[in-house]
C-alpha cells in the first residue's frame, strides 16, 4: 500500500515543534523583563531587548538604524501529506497540504504528475485551519488543490514537492471511468440530412454531426444515441416499430449524462409544416383555410394549444421514469429552435412559403411549447438548456448561411442545419461542464 504524508504519520497528527524552555532560561527572561522595568524608571531609552540564552542560539538586536545580514536558510525540511488522490467525472482531484518545518512561512510548491501527461506546480498556499490546529507554529497557508480533466483511463498520479532533497508524497494508482451519456429526442436531436453525414439506420436518421455526438467529442463523453425521426414523448417507453425499440432501453445505473428534446411530433409538426404552407404571401395557406392560424382555431379555442397542454403532462411523467432509470444522471432537458420568427416581415419565399402572420402564430406555439418543457424540468430538478430566444434571428426568414434551422428547400427541410446543431451542443457542453465534469 503506497503511504501518503510523513512515515509516522498519516494526515495530521501530533508532532512536536521544538524542545520546551529550560529552568535557566526562564530565570534569565525573568531577569531581563527586571532589568527593562528599572532602566525604564531610570528614564533610559531601550533601543532593544533580545531574549537570549546559551542553550537556545544566540540572537542580536539590531541597533536603530543599523541593519543585520539575514542568516543563511538550512537546508529545506519539507513535510506534509496528499489528503486525497482520487477520480471525479471526467478527471482526477488531487488535494493536501506541504510545509517547510525549517522556514514555516516560507512557500512550499508541488508537482502533481497524471500519467505522461505534462506534470503540474502548484503554491501550497490554500488556507488549511485544520493544519493550523495541529501545528500552531506552522500556521494555516499550506494547502494546496488541483483538479485536472481527463480522458477514460488509467493513470498513476504522482506527488513531489519542490525542495532539496526532493519530498515525495507517494504514487497512486487511479481510474478514471467512462461518463456514459444517453441523447433522447426526435428528429432535432437525430439529425436529418445534415451535410458530411451518412446514415446507416435510415428510419431515425441519426448523424454522426448532430448535437450529442458533436458534445460527445468535445467532453470525452461515452454516447449512447437513441433519438430517431418521428419520436413522441411516448416513444420513450414504446417501440417506433420492430427496428426501434423503446428510447429508455439505453438508460441504465450507469448513466451520468442524459439529454432530451420532446414535443413538436406530440403537437403534429409534420401536419404543422404542410399545412400552413402557402402558394402566395397573402394566402391561402395549404390548409384549405386562409390561414394557418384560422384552420387551429375553433373559436376562443386553439387546438395546438390543446396538444402543448396535453403535451406538459406526458413530458413531466417522462421527466420522472428517466430519472427512476437513471438514478446517477444529471438531466438535460432542451428547449427547441424555432422554425419560425415571432418578427416576421416579408419573409415569404420559395423556400419559406409561410405567411408572415402564420410565422409570427407558429413562433407562439413553439414558445409555449419550449416553456412547458421548461416548467417541467424546474419540476423534477432537471437542468433546462434554452435555445429559442437565440434561434429566432436565426430562423428561414434570414440569410441562408446564418439559419440554425432550414426552410422547405433541400438538405434538413424545416429541420436544424450543421449551425443549428452547433450552437445547440456549445450550449449543451457548457452546460455539462458547469454541472456534471470534475464533480
Amino acid at each position: 500500500m503506497t503511504t501518503y504524508g510523513d512515515a509516522n504519520s498519516s494526515g495530521i497528527g501530533p508532532q512536536r515543534t521544538g524542545p520546551s524552555p529550560s529552568r535557566g532560561l526562564v530565570l534569565h527572561r525573568r531577569a531581563l523583563r527586571r532589568t527593562a522595568r528599572l532602566a525604564l524608571a531610570a528614564g533610559v531609552a531601550l533601543t532593544a531587548v533580545a531574549l537570549v540564552h546559551p542553550g537556545i542560539g544566540l540572537a542580536a538586536a539590531a541597533p536603530v538604524g543599523g541593519s543585520q545580514a539575514p542568516a543563511a536558510p538550512g537546508p529545506a525540511v519539507v513535510t506534509g501529506h496528499a489528503d486525497s488522490v482520487a477520480a471525479v467525472t471526467g478527471g482526477i482531484r488531487v488535494f493536501g497540504w506541504s510545509v517547510d518545518r525549517g522556514h514555516p512561512r516560507a512557500e512550499v510548491r508541488v508537482d502533481v504528475h497524471v500519467g505522461s501527461l505534462a506534470p503540474v506546480r502548484l503554491r501550497a498556499v490554500g488556507r488549511r485551519a485544520d493544519v493550523a490546529r495541529a501545528h500552531p507554529s506552522y500556521g494555516p497557508l499550506h494547502g494546496w488543490y488541483y483538479v485536472r480533466r481527463v480522458p477514460a483511463g488509467a493513470y498513476r498520479v504522482c506527488v513531489t514537492a519542490v525542495s532539496s532533497p526532493a519530498r515525495s508524497f507517494g504514487c497512486r494508482s487511479v481510474t478514471v471511468a467512462p461518463i456514459e451519456y444517453v441523447a433522447l429526442g426526435d428528429s432535432y436531436t437525430s439529425g436529418p440530412r445534415l451535410s458530411g453525414s451518412t446514415y446507416a439506420d435510415i428510419p431515425c436518421y441519426r448523424s454522426k454531426v448532430n448535437y450529442p455526438h458533436l458534445t460527445a467529442r468535445a467532453l470525452g463523453l461515452a454516447l449512447h444515441d437513441a433519438s430517431c425521426w418521428g419520436a413522441h414523448t411516448s416513444n420513450l417507453t414504446y417501440a417506433q416499430s420492430p427496428r426501434n425499440s423503446p428510447q429508455h432501453n439505453r438508460l441504465s445505473a450507469s448513466t451520468r449524462v442524459v439529454s432530451v428534446l420532446y414535443g413538436l411530433n406530440d403537437i403534429g409538426f409534420g401536419n404543422i409544416v404542410t399545412a400552413c404552407a402557402s402558394s402566395s404571401p397573402t394566402g391561402p395557406s395549404r390548409s384549405g383555410r386562409r390561414t394557418c392560424r384560422d384552420y387551429y382555431r375553433h373559436g376562443t379555442d386553439d387546438v395546438l394549444l390543446d396538444r402543448v397542454a396535453a403535451f406538459r403532462t406526458d413530458f413531466l411523467a417522462a421527466l420522472r421514469l428517466i430519472r427512476a432509470e437513471a438514478p446517477h444522471a444529471t438531466v438535460f432537458v432542451l428547449g427547441y429552435e424555432s422554425a419560425w420568427s415571432p418578427n416576421a416581415t416579408g419573409c415569404w419565399a420559395k423556400d419559406y412559403p409561410v405567411q408572415d402572420s402564420d410565422t409570427r402564430y407558429l413562433a407562439g406555439i413553439v414558445r409555449a411549447l419550449v416553456t412547458a418543457a421548461s416548467g417541467d424540468a424546474a419540476a423534477v430538478g432537471d437542468k433546462f438548456v434554452g435555445l429559442y430566444a437565440a434561434s429566432v434571428t436565426h430562423t428561414p426568414c434570414g440569410p441562408a448561411a446564418q439559419r440554425w434551422v432550414a426552410g422547405y428547400g433541400p438538405g434538413p427541410g424545416m429541420h436544424p442545419t450543421n449551425l443549428g446543431h452547433r450552437e445547440a451542443a456549445l450550449r449543451l457542453e457548457a452546460a455539462i461542464s458547469r454541472t456534471v465534469l470534475l464533480h
